[in-house]
Formats: structure tokens, sequence, C-alpha cells
């Protein structure tokens, strides 16, 4: 979850439907076409405003397929293996190196391989709930789009970390401080792309963040505790990215009280203290 620049200017997306259209089968939409990609950067690919184009099976198909015959080109490979990502821009993943559209071209084949649409992910985000929807029941409910959402740049989440302590339970939530129509959007955004190995990272991170503690501190006392866990959220923000896992982890204990004391209770048991 975070802010890209949109891979490459409009006028070269839009030079790409006019080399395609020297075929004639694409010829015959070339206008429609020039129109869908205006419309989606007009609304920022919003699924809310913007209609798939109604054309017939085959030329919907033949759009389909134009993304599987580039998926290795250069250009795209360029904008999945962008080596300045240091998390999945969709979900806060570590891991990365996939590539997702944002509208699904199953739906929007007119979309399939244009680079604003192109965003890249993880494998988990392209092949999940995200890869089989694009909207949820009503309005607002949709994906942060990584090339038009610019305020996703910003802290949108973190980890809420629910008692008992021994045995938490965590819960994703969006930044209370977004204000409405922006927390359900990322309410459901989160919904639909986190999964199975999320909640393995954040059982692993609450059960080793003691120790964790226990390498970067020699003061155990509550302040300085409360004083490691900015800081670490500071670094995982800076290496991981705002909205990476690690970095929503820490905002989230870092606004649960009893949380923390729990964890400063496990450090104290670990270096003998307790």
């Amino acid at each position: 979850m975070r802010s890209l620049p949109v891979p490459i200017p409009a006028a070269d997306d839009d030079k790409v439907i006019e080399a395609l259209c020297e075929d004639p089968i694409f010829a015959r939409g070339r206008q429609e076409w020039r129109a869908a990609y205006a419309a989606y950067r007009a609304v920022g690919g919003d699924p809310w405003a913007i209609d798939p184009l109604d054309v017939e099976k085959n030329l919907r198909d033949t759009r389909y397929k134009l993304y599987d015959g580039r998926r290795n080109s250069a250009d795209l490979r360029a904008i999945r293996d962008d080596p300045r990502l240091n998390s999945c821009p969709m979900c806060g993943s570590p891991v990365i190196g996939s590539l997702d559209h944002y509208l699904p071209r199953a739906t929007y084949s007119e979309f399939s391989i244009m680079r604003a649409n192109l965003v890249p992910a993880c494998m988990h985000c392209n092949s999940s709930t995200k890869g089989k929807t694009h909207r949820g029941d009503a309005e607002p409910e949709r994906f942060i789009h990584p090339y038009f959402d610019a305020w996703a740049d910003g802290p949108v989440w973190q980890v809420e970390i629910d008692g008992p302590y021994h045995a938490a339970t965590f819960r994703p939530a969006p930044n209370p401080d977004l204000g409405e129509p922006r927390m359900t959007l990322v309410s459901f955004h989160l919904k639909n792309v986190l999964g199975k190995q999320f909640k393995i990272s954040t059982v692993h991170l609450w059960a080793n963040y003691h120790r964790t503690l226990a390498v970067n501190l020699d003061d155990y006392a509550l302040d300085a505790v409360v004083a490691r866990i900015d800081k670490d959220r500071q670094i995982a923000e800076i290496t991981a990215g705002t909205n990476s896992w690690e970095a929503a982890f820490l905002r989230g204990l870092r606004a649960t009280a009893p949380a923390i004391e729990h964890v400063r209770t496990r450090l104290l048991e670990f270096v003998g203290h307790g």
C-alpha cells in the first residue's frame, strides 16, 4: 500500500493503441479504446466510474490475450522488478515480483496492457481475492490504486492487537485519522488483500518482538521500551515501507498500552529480570 508514479506518460500508452490499430481487428474500435484510456485516467481507475466496453466477444478475447504475449517484455519487467520497491504496493508484503491488473482484464479487456492499469504486486495479491474482484458491494468499496491514490503514501492502516495477550488475536484496521470515505475504502482493501501469510507473519512478530527488544535495549523501563517501539517503527517505515506489515504491526502495538505491558513483561522474563 503506497503511491507510485505511473510507469509511462499517457501519450506513450496511447501510442501502443495506435500501433496495434494498424491491425484491422483492432482498428474498428480505436476511438472507443482511446476514450476508455482517457476515462480511466480522469477517474483514477475507479471501478465505480468506469463500465467495461461492450464489444463483440472476438475483439474482447483478442484484447485480453495481448498481455500474454507481453508479460515478459522488458517494459513490463521494469514495472514488476523495480528495485525501488521495498514491499508489495498492494498489501505491504515483503515479497514482490509479480504484476497485477488493477482492473481485471477478464472484465476490462481494453486495459489488458495499459501501463496505468498494471501495478507491481506479490504473487498472493495477483492470485487471491484481489484477482477475482475489482470492487465491493457499494461505493466507495474498491482497492487502493498505487498510481492514483497519492494519500496512500501516508500510514493508512495498523494491526490492532486484542487480548488476552498470552493468546493475542490480530485485526488489520484502517488508520482512524483517515476519515470517510477512505476508511471504508481501506477496510475493503485490507479485507481482500491480506491472507494467510500476513497472519503467520504477525504471529511471528508478536511471539518474538521481546527478543528484538532484548538485543536493542539496556534499559527495560517502560519509557525506554516505548521509545524503542517508536524507533523500530521508523526503521520499518524507511526500510520496508510506511504500510509494510512490520510498520503496521508496530503502529498497532504502540497504540495499545496493555499489549506494550505484556511485551515488556516477556522481555523482563527473557533477560532474567522477572
